[in-house]
């Protein structure tokens, strides 16, 4: 006799019901992709800090750093769908922006911060599908 066989018989002598099943766990889903992307400014020898970044359904880029007053910043963006778009700081949880559209593909403009303050370009995917955003700041 087999041990299946003996199992199955000592099981059901017993009154045990006996049984054994073998499932195979599902694979974990993926890791959402974070909804803020944040990069710090590293400003080059030329002045300049540019990127490009893929943005999901749903995501925002935020690209931040330390302004000094008077410090002009002149930047601009291409994006292959319409995004939200903002420039803004923050002071304690309060938002300042200094220029805000709903829905832009291309854009440029010219910051003079008032005040030394840490500054922000954001651009925000409302899109049903993935967007590219390509941005250039120079001062």
């Amino acid at each position: 006799m087999s041990v299946r066989l003996l199992g199955r018989v000592f099981g059901w002598a017993l009154g045990l019901g006996v049984s054994v099943s073998v499932s195979a766990q599902p694979p974990a889903p993926p890791k959402p992709s974070p909804t803020v992307i944040v990069q710090g400014i590293q400003w080059g020898s030329s002045q300049r800090f540019e990127g490009d970044q893929r943005l999901l359904p749903g995501q925002a880029l935020e690209v931040c750093g330390p302004l000094n007053q008077g410090q002009a910043v002149e930047w601009s963006f291409y994006a292959s769908a319409p995004l939200g778009f903002q420039v803004l700081h923050r002071i304690g949880k309060r938002v300042y922006r200094a220029d805000q559209r709903t829905k832009a593909k291309s854009l440029q403009g010219r910051l003079v911060p008032e005040e030394s303050v840490r500054y922000c370009w954001s651009w925000t995917n409302r899109t049903p599908a993935p967007a590219a955003v390509a941005f250039m700041l120079r001062y």
